[in-house]
């Protein structure tokens, strides 16, 4: 079949193969360098095609729609400084190995540092945080579309295997750009990627046999997991977690629910009396996942460090967050507790019965203090955690929102996402927006003011759908500065680190042409979530106003309250 293209033959070749590899989804930031690339993608049949104008934020709602398909997205940009808009997601999308297709339309090279309108040296700029990137060449040679060919072949293999993670197309353009033709008229070559199986050897099985049979005391700690990952892991961790010797700790972000794992890290490590700190002391840690958010299990583990460390994941650079590695193994972790749970393993021991009381205790004395609490930040999330629909996903925006996910359980069979692989706060709108627009879920995302506002131009595009809900936790400031140690000892602590500002929220929201509802107490929050939680053919947004003197107070208060007396 044949459809209109440009009629450029590299970009030809490039739109086709990745169509035929399985491209489905590419996201548009407009320009006039990147017409021949507007025009390829946009009309080919394969490939549902997205325009948003703030590339910044494209290229994070790219990064959302990867995430919840499990697929690559292609986001294309023009020139210039535009593309230097798309760094901020692709090393995100690159430290959470999301598959991302970067292509940035660009000068010929004679052209850079010329004097030449959005002419930049674009090269190699995301080198550091992309798994490769290739410069395609200008002219419509047989050698040059080979080249092409072959570039766009290897670009989506390898943003799949055997470590996902996003790959950069930079694509030098002369005029004309404009010019059409018919496309699909030729046989394509593609190259499929055959993978091998990554198994633990003979030599491996054999210390994983030794160790955990004389292993009393084994702690594995799970961090951001996709919910796919997560699926083909449970059932292994599960039976895992039943052995005596063992306990999984899962964060919010793991998406691993289940009463055998604890989850209430923050308030145990919190409760540890210096006796009880060593006597937990794991012999062997065994660590999932990505990205951790409890800085408090990460201090606790450098100051009592295991025996050993081991580290299950795919992956080309050895992660050593805790210092104390001993062994990476590289294989998928569905094999790994595969072979695990099929040896005999019977090690009389306590170990996870002990961490199972310290949760169930602070957990009852974290529901004790809950109706008591004042209206806050923490009020508000032990509300709303409470609230949100047992088959909703949650997104929680960086920083306060994911810290305080941490201290809740999820409402239900849901999935919980935050953008943990650098943290930022700049396109957590952005990337929930793009994962809800594929999902058919109600989408919660629960994000402070800063972030938000920061982030705003994501809704400067067409595709919010009616599962959208969005709570904006309004506390005047960036709060976590006034509770980590540190700014609050400085001068400039309002000034240059809490930064509080005085944006109405909701009429920024209503100017895009979204309803935005606002509370400032536990009555109205109540009451507005009644309409939060009723189905709509639009988002809805939520500002709840919390006092942003008295949150940092309130957070510290439950803490100590949770701190042994002895």
């Amino acid at each position: 079949m044949t459809f209109k293209t440009s009629d450029k033959a590299i970009v030809r070749e490039l739109t086709e193969v990745l169509a035929a590899k399985g491209l489905r989804h590419a996201v548009i930031s407009p320009g006039s360098r990147n017409a021949p690339l507007i025009i390829s993608f946009s009309q080919h049949s394969g490939i549902q095609t997205y325009s948003i104008v703030d590339e910044r934020s494209a290229a994070y709602f790219a990064m959302g729609l990867a995430h919840r398909l499990q697929e690559p997205v292609a986001i294309i940009c023009t020139s210039g400084t535009a593309a230097l808009n798309l760094a901020p997601a692709l090393s995100e999308a690159f430290y959470q190995q999301i598959p991302l297709i970067a292509i940035t339309a660009d000068r010929p090279a004679e052209w850079i540092d010329q004097a030449d309108g959005q002419a930049i040296r674009q090269q190699h700029m995301y080198a550091n945080f992309c798994k490769a990137w290739w410069q395609l060449p200008v002219s419509d040679s047989q050698s040059d579309i080979w080249y092409a060919n072959r570039v766009a072949n290897e670009a989506f293999n390898l943003c799949m295997h055997p470590r996902r993670g996003p790959v950069h197309l930079n694509v030098p353009l002369r005029e004309p750009l404009y010019g059409q033709t018919d496309g699909g008229y030729h046989k394509l070559r593609i190259i499929q990627e055959q993978t091998p199986e990554l198994m633990l050897t003979s030599a491996q099985k054999l210390k994983v046999n030794d160790t955990l049979k004389n292993t009393r005391k084994v702690m594995v700690l799970c961090g951001t997991l996709s919910p796919n990952l997560a699926e083909g892991l449970a059932s292994g961790l599960l039976k895992f977690a039943a052995l005596p010797s063992v306990v999984v700790f899962t964060e919010s972000t793991s998406n691993l629910f289940h009463p055998l794992f604890r989850t209430g890290i923050d308030r145990m490590i919190t409760s540890l009396s210096p006796q009880a700190a060593q006597m937990l002391q794991p012999d062997l840690l065994i660590t999932v996942g990505t990205n951790l958010v409890s800085k408090r299990i990460k201090t606790y583990l450098r100051e009592f460090p295991p025996a050993e460390h081991w580290h299950i994941e795919i992956a080309d650079s050895i992660s050593d967050t805790f210092q104390m590695l001993t062994h990476h193994f590289v294989v998928e972790m569905s094999h790994f507790f595969e072979y695990v749970n099929a040896l005999d393993v019977k090690v009389e021991s306590a170990y996870a019965a002990e961490w199972n009381l310290l949760d169930t205790n602070t957990l009852e004395l974290h529901n004790k203090l809950m109706p008591d609490i004042q209206w806050s930040d923490l009020k508000v999330f032990h509300t709303l955690f409470k609230s949100i629909p047992a088959d909703a996903n949650i997104h929680l925006g960086n920083s306060t929102p994911v810290r305080y996910g941490q201290l809740f359980h999820m409402p239900g069979h849901n999935f919980c996402f935050s953008n943990r692989g650098t943290s930022g706060i700049d396109g957590c709108v952005s990337t929930a927006i793009g994962y809800a627009f594929a999902d058919d879920a109600p989408n919660w995302l629960i994000i402070g003011d800063i972030s938000f506002i920061y982030d705003s131009n994501a809704l400067w595009n067409n595709y919010l759908g009616p599962n959208l809900r969005v709570v904006i936790i309004n506390n005047q400031g960036g709060s976590i500065f006034r509770y980590i140690p540190g700014p609050d000892t400085t001068s400039v602590l309002e000034d240059f680190f809490e930064t509080p500002h005085h944006v109405n929220i909701e009429q920024m929201v209503q100017s895009y042409g979204f309803d935005c509802i606002s509370a400032n107490n536990q009555d109205e929050l109540s009451e507005q979530l009644k309409l939060m939680t009723a189905p709509r053919e639009k988002p809805l947004f939520l500002v709840v106003h919390t006092p942003r003197m008295m949150n940092a107070q309130i957070l510290k208060h439950y803490f100590n309250k949770i701190k042994p007396t002895v």
